[in-house]
């Protein structure tokens, strides 16, 4: 699949490599499908389908690379976050990535390659995602983001953005006492419906500390005492 960036309109060329010269299957035309400004295409594994990312339309669009209609839209212009910079395919063919950008605000959204459905979405931390940068790797996904104002590039983590998603209840008891084992019941449940069966739970919990107030206090006989208070930082979160 070959095309030219930033050509208004944007046409797209499937070729078979095949054999022993290269043979153009046909082409995509971009002023039929209102294609401007291409900014990246995905093949899936397989050749069967191509991704693409045009500027405008704002969507991202997968392409049968055999009849050359277009075959599915990842999202459409009425609920679109931006306009796509980047594109990339997991090898098992099971996930498109995406990368958009709409004025200040930039992400990566994930979608599954068959349903369409955005299954994982989020903001970057920093800078715009340069265009062409995602690529999966096992279940993260990973991009390179730009900082406007100096140039510098970051390489952005997508950790577990594959992973299927989950719903996790849990009953305790109405009390229990500190540092002794505690029993907790709970069902995991997917994101299909399914339950997975039993699965080993890791819970990590930090207590509260106690904090010293800035200046010294002094109690009714006029001695002065260090005065503190206990605060709660809180849970950093469960862990499946």
């Amino acid at each position: 699949m070959v095309g030219e960036r930033n050509s208004e309109p944007g046409d797209l060329r499937v070729f078979d490599v095949n054999g022993a010269s290269t043979l153009l299957r046909g082409v995509i035309d971009g002023h039929t499908h209102d294609l401007y400004n291409l900014q990246d295409l995905a093949v899936t594994s397989d050749g069967s389908m191509v991704i693409s990312a045009f500027g405008s339309p704002y969507r991202f669009d997968a392409w049968d690379t055999t009849s050359l209609t277009k075959s599915r839209t990842y999202d459409p212009e009425q609920t679109d976050p931006g306009f796509p910079v980047a594109v990339a395919v997991s090898p098992e063919g099971a996930h498109v990535a995406g990368g958009w950008k709409l004025g200040t605000a930039q992400g990566i959204a994930l979608y599954d390659t068959a349903a369409t459905t955005t299954t994982y979405a989020t903001d970057n931390p920093a800078g715009e995602v340069v265009r062409g940068s995602i690529a999966f790797s096992g279940r993260d996904v990973f991009g390179v983001l730009r900082e406007s104002s100096t140039n510098r590039l970051y390489l952005w983590r997508l950790e577990g953005a594959t992973a299927q998603g989950s719903t996790l209840t849990l009953t305790a008891p109405s009390a229990a006492t500190a540092l002794e084992p505690l029993t907790v019941t709970g069902r995991l449940t997917l994101a299909d419906g399914s339950a997975p069966g039993a699965q080993p739970l890791v819970v990590t919990r930090q207590m509260a500390k106690w904090h010293q107030h800035d200046a010294p206090r002094c109690d009714n006989r006029g001695r002065r005492y260090l005065h503190y208070h206990r605060h709660p930082i809180g849970r950093r979160g469960d862990q499946l």
